[in-house]
């Protein structure tokens, strides 16, 4: 299965469905596959709302929840949202892995850190 929150609630079934662990509802990405004759994952479950909606319950307090991430030449781009507004903040890190940023507000002036707010001020003064 492609998603951890998948689970076949009865495999007794004819054609048994895949079930999602965060809700309990059938899983809106899966099909038919009579081939093994159950339901089957779908490779687009980055896609699925309930999961982004439980990774920012997860998310630290003071951060914010990365709803996008694009490559560039310098970095990242990763789009988040902040007092209801969507965002494109440029961030060096290109392997930065985590579903969550911290974000320094300098005048008119976003600034991504991984680190909370006050050791990210500590080090750039350091620098």
């Amino acid at each position: 299965m492609g998603c951890k929150y998948q689970y076949y609630k009865d495999e007794t079934e004819a054609i048994p469905y895949l079930y999602c662990n965060i809700d309990d509802k059938r899983c809106i990405y899966s099909k038919r596959c009579d081939i093994v004759h159950k339901y089957i994952s779908l490779d687009n479950q980055e896609e699925c709302y309930k999961i982004m909606d439980e990774k920012e319950k997860d998310i630290p307090q003071g951060s914010y929840y990365i709803q996008a991430k694009r490559e560039n030449q310098n970095g990242v781009y990763l789009y988040v949202d902040i007092d209801s507004n969507s965002y494109k903040i440029n961030f060096a890190d290109k392997n930065y892995d985590k579903d969550y940023i911290y974000i320094i507000k300098e005048n008119d002036v976003y600034i991504a850190s991984s680190e909370p707010p006050k050791k990210a001020r500590i080090y750039a003064k350091k620098s």
